[in-house]
């Protein structure tokens, strides 16, 4: 799990609110309540580390609403928690938090849109959770607007689910920080007091975020040109064929930074990427055959990162060369 040297302080309202405009107001609500159950701003997805006793407090709160009693046993936090696919050709899942004991794994999936309800989300990261850590048990929350609620399909043996509304869970907010003696808690507080019943509301239409994709050779000698402007830009799949072509010239890898949201989708397009690479397409006159991408991860890969998107998150994707064909080790991995 991705830590970082130093921390990050507890962001204020006003740095919140700059955020929405690019990340929407769901990364908001996550940013707020992270901050205030670590104490501090988490960095990287797949954060780990022990909350405060008033985000240990707020966790009881919010397990006692949805199952009725919490889990007595101290417990590790993780923000943005990466569950692994299965295989190389499954996305990985990234529920907002996770709360881990040594029996019991508690999933937490905000949404701050009624409309970015996903059928078969929260079965999926159950599924991929009861498959990972089949000897804890299972549960998972999911946090809502006020909206109809979302039963399951289908619930996996050993597993437990709950959808919450905002309203039920700001008093928990309240009562575990409302009296804080730390200002920059009493802040955000207020904050969600107010953003989280707005939330009933339709949104603010959000700007744009601009597609695109450069790339830095591992050993920083050969950066990308100028991006151009975004009416001139190229398709991402056709930039990141270019970084592909030059990757299977040098056989040099490089890391592709990509807009992504979160980790499930920085895999979900490591996918597509694969998909596109699969067949040995032909880009400025080469045929790219040995050049297949992967998710450099800052707690278990070597090296450092070689992207914005890897020095803030510790996730990177990463196109190689592999002295196999691709297509050949497609098939054996099928």
């Amino acid at each position: 799990m991705y830590s970082c040297q130093g921390l990050r302080p507890i962001p204020s309202s006003t740095d919140l609110h700059s955020r929405e405009r690019r990340e929407g107001r769901e990364a908001v609500v996550q940013r707020a309540l992270s901050s205030l159950m670590f104490g501090h701003e988490p960095k990287g997805w797949n954060f780990t580390d022990t909350p405060t006793d008033r985000g240990r407090r707020f966790l009881q709160l919010l397990d006692a609403a949805a199952f009725g009693t919490p889990h007595p046993e101290p417990a590790r936090l993780v923000d943005e928690f990466e569950l692994p696919g299965r295989h190389v050709d499954e996305r990985a899942g990234s529920p907002d938090f996770a709360v881990l004991c040594s029996d019991r794994m508690l999933l937490i999936e905000l949404k701050a849109e009624r409309g970015s309800h996903t059928p078969g989300q929260c079965e999926r990261y159950l599924d991929l959770a009861r498959h990972h850590y089949s000897h804890h048990q299972i549960d998972l929350i999911y946090l809502t607007p006020t909206m109809p609620a979302k039963d399951l399909h289908a619930l996996p043996e050993g597993s437990r689910y709950a959808h919450l509304a905002w309203p039920v869970v700001l008093p928990h907010i309240a009562a575990a920080w409302s009296r804080s003696d730390h200002p920059a808690e009493r802040e955000l507080t207020a904050l969600l007091a107010e953003y989280l019943p707005a939330l009933d509301q339709p949104r603010n239409p959000r700007m744009p975020r601009p597609t695109s994709v450069t790339a830095t050779s591992a050993n920083g000698t050969e950066p990308d040109p100028a991006p151009t402007p975004a009416s001139d830009r190229a398709p991402v799949a056709d930039r990141v064929l270019r970084v592909a072509v030059r990757v299977q010239g040098d056989r040099c890898q490089r890391g592709v930074d990509l807009p992504a949201e979160d980790l499930e989708t920085l895999d979900a397009v490591r996918i597509q990427v694969r998909d596109l690479l699969r067949p040995g397409p032909v880009h400025e006159g080469t045929r790219i055959t040995h050049v297949q991408p992967w998710i450099w991860r800052a707690a278990t890969s070597t090296g450092k990162p070689l992207t914005n998107t890897g020095r803030d998150t510790g996730y990177e994707m990463r196109l190689s060369y592999y002295t196999a064909p691709f297509a050949d080790i497609a098939e054996r991995a099928q």
